[in-house]
Order: structure tokens, then C-alpha cells, then sequence
């Protein structure tokens, strides 16, 4: 996997398969963060900003998540991937050019959730 990806999770509502350390059965609709905003986009891709509370990996999180709905004939329960973004990598891009130029991450209300200068490496604690 990539340096800059911390953690790639599939998220379903098939409850035939078990919840593993990657796959995750959707029976609380509120467990995949911007679900809602999600189902509300027109493109099935979404930029989310959010405390993770528990788990391997708790702290705060970027992450990508979208709509796997490519292959209709698959199509018999719904399913979403969540990428997390190492913060850590974001801020290293985000601040490589910071001397000549501003970057900033935008989710879809176009709010900004990360930009450059804004965090360094040992601001990343929980």
C-alpha cells in the first residue's frame, strides 16, 4: 500500500459476510462518517474530515470515501470504500511548497479541511 494511505476499509450492507479488520457490515448507518453528505453528491465521492474515537488507529482522519456502484450487476446491496489519508503525508505535501504558494483541502461545502501551514508533524497527536 502507499506511503500516504493509512488505511483502506469496505463498507456494505450484505449482512452474509462478517466484519473483519477490512470489510464491514453495515448494520448502524452512522459507522462510514459522511454517509449521508455522501448519498447526496452527484459525482459518489466525498472528502471527509472527522474524529475516529476508537479503534487501531483513533486520532483525527482525512479520508476519501465513495460509492461502489460501477458494476450494476452487483448492484444487490450497497457498498462505499473509505480511504484514510496519512495526516502526516498530507501535511508534508501541503507544506512542501508553502514558501511560494497557499494549498488548501476542500470538502464539498467547500470548507476547508486541511491547508498548508496551518499543522506541522508534531501537532498530529490525538
Amino acid at each position: 500500500m502507499s506511503a500516504n494511505i493509512l488505511e483502506v476499509r469496505i463498507y456494505t450492507d450484505n449482512d452474509t459476510i462478517q466484519t473483519g479488520s477490512h470489510y464491514i457490515v453495515m448494520k448502524d448507518k452512522n459507522v462510514l462518517p459522511g454517509l449521508k453528505q455522501l448519498k447526496s453528491t452527484s459525482g459518489g465521492i466525498l472528502v471527509v474530515d472527522y474524529i475516529e474515537p476508537s479503534g487501531f488507529n483513533a486520532g483525527r482522519r482525512i479520508s476519501v470515501i465513495g460509492k461502489m456502484d460501477t458494476y450494476t450487476s452487483y448492484a444487490n446491496y450497497n457498498k462505499y470504500s473509505k480511504i484514510d489519508l496519512e495526516l502526516s503525508r498530507v501535511y508534508s505535501i501541503l507544506n512542501r511548497e508553502s514558501d511560494s504558494l497557499q494549498l488548501r483541502l476542500v470538502d464539498s461545502n467547500n470548507r476547508t479541511v486541511v491547508s498548508s501551514g496551518e499543522f506541522s508533524e508534531t501537532d498530529l497527536s490525538p
